[in-house]
């Protein structure tokens, strides 16, 4: 399983093959999230993330719980930890909240979801 929604179009192909068609529409990620109570796509994160490319390789936000994330992080080499108090005011900008708990976890690496996929969005609020 790769984690991509898809499906089995009806109809056939206009060239007259006769194999089934698919329409694939991509990676399944989280749609919305609920901290503090205030609803947001997880998507909203991703600018926060852009604007500190030439810091961090790879991350992943991980919702921890109603009131908790986790970022994850794997660094460059020009990585610098005076960067994660900003990091946060943007993340804290745009969930529009100064009482969510922050960690932040430095690693190597970030391991993929079961499907082999990058996950950029966790929720491990629901055991």
């Amino acid at each position: 399983r790769t984690g991509d929604w898809g499906w089995v179009l009806k109809e056939n192909c206009l060239c007259g093959s006769t194999a089934p068609l698919f329409r694939i529409q991509g990676r399944v990620t989280p749609k919305i999230w609920e901290v503090k109570g205030k609803k947001i796509n997880p998507f909203v994160f991703y600018k926060a993330f852009y604007e500190q490319s030439d810091y961090i390789r790879q991350y992943q936000v991980v919702k921890k719980s109603p009131d908790s994330i986790m970022i994850r992080i794997v660094p460059t080499p020009k990585f610098e930890i005076s960067i994660l108090p900003s990091l946060e005011n943007k993340v804290r900008e745009i969930l529009g909240s100064d009482q969510i708990k922050f960690t932040f976890d430095i690693r190597d690496r970030i391991r993929s979801g079961p499907n082999g996929k990058k996950l950029d969005f966790v929720d491990e609020s629901n055991p």
